[in-house]
């Protein structure tokens, strides 16, 4: 271009507009999107897509920590010099046990009578807890109740059970969890698919890929050995079992888990940290027939005790009375109560 010609001027006119209006389009669409009306826009859209178990929303009578903490703080200052009335303060503390996947699984396989591949893989699949709350992902561990299936289990369902699944692009879950199935939905999870539907459809695609896979009995069973047999202490607390098949085993429980080696990775080891009780071979179990099998018990594992043989680590709360109290008349009125678990706090 000649240096006499205004070409250039209009070229560096055009490239500023250019890049002017690039920063204006993307400045409208981030305050559009992201701060006009708290972004309502970006709130319809996940609406939209997202399916109902992805969104939070608190209970009816649940209180911030803050607004607790307020109203505990003015209740110690509060004093009614007129009618002598004071407010005290009171805290029980309360301990309960939250369920283990592992051992609600485990019992609910050793728990079927049948042996019918087509019975107890319905019965089992049916039964198991699958998803941990969204409140309690931090109890997660080995991936059990993740909600999802192992990447060598997926592919397996692709090419044997492809109308069971479809691909997408979107990724459909919580932001701070695991997308569902990564990026692999069941059909419908993107027409608002309810947190039942979901939990369904898990269910029947687990029982189509272990009634393709399987042929068999339980791979476990409880021990028709006599107490007497046993030790007289570990009788009292935990009832034995039997392995006949390890890693259909650990692909029965761990089936959130890609690939067979790390799920009885996994198996081995919540089985070396909870056995006291170990016995190779079958020489004391009139039952077995398998010099394969494996005996073991379990703490406080006890056939036809599933609350106790289920539990899983401790949940401390506490429960926070506050009591009107008049000490010249003798008169107590329960004011408020606010109950404290590891995950909300609620009044009552």
């Amino acid at each position: 271009v000649s240096t006499q010609s205004p070409m250039s001027g209009w070229l560096i006119t055009l490239a500023c507009y250019f890049c002017l209006m690039i920063l204006q389009a993307a400045s409208v669409y981030w305050y559009s999107c992201a701060v006009h009306l708290n972004g309502r826009a970006n709130d319809v859209y996940d609406r939209l897509l997202f399916p109902e178990r992805s969104f939070f929303l608190p209970h009816d009578l649940e209180v911030s920590e803050r607004e607790m903490k307020d109203v505990v703080a003015e209740a110690k200052k509060y004093r009614d010099e007129e009618k002598g009335t004071v407010k005290k303060v009171r805290v029980t503390d309360f301990s309960h046990r939250y369920t283990c996947f592992f051992r609600a699984r485990l019992f609910k396989l050793l728990s079927i009578m049948s042996d019918n591949p087509e019975v107890w893989i319905s019965e089992y699949i049916d039964s198991i807890p699958l998803r941990r709350p969204l409140h309690s992902a931090a109890l997660v561990e080995k991936n059990l109740g993740t909600y999802r299936l192992g990447g060598d289990i997926l592919s397996f369902m692709r090419r044997h059970f492809p109308h069971l699944t479809v691909m997408s692009k979107y990724r459909v879950g919580d932001m701070g969890e695991d997308s569902y199935y990564e990026a692999e939905l069941l059909r419908a999870v993107q027409m608002h698919s309810t947190p039942n539907e979901d939990d369904l459809e898990l269910r029947n695609m687990l029982k189509a890929y272990f009634k393709a896979q399987i042929d068999g009995p339980k791979p476990a069973r409880w021990s028709a050995t006599d107490a007497n047999d046993e030790d007289e202490n570990a009788a009292t607390v935990s009832t034995p079992f039997i392995v006949s098949d390890w890693q259909l085993l650990a692909d029965l429980i761990f089936f959130e888990t890609s690939t067979s080696t790390l799920r009885s990775l996994y198996l081995n080891s919540y089985m070396m940290d909870d056995e006291y009780e170990a016995n190779y071979g079958n020489e004391n179990d009139s039952n077995s027939s398998s010099k394969g099998e494996k005996k073991y018990a379990l703490h406080y594992f006890v056939e036809g005790q599933p609350t106790n043989s289920t539990e899983g680590p401790h949940a401390n709360g506490a429960v926070i009375q506050i009591i009107r109290e008049n000490p010249a008349k003798g008169s107590k009125e329960l004011s408020r109560v606010f109950i404290v678990t590891p995950f909300e706090i609620g009044r009552a």
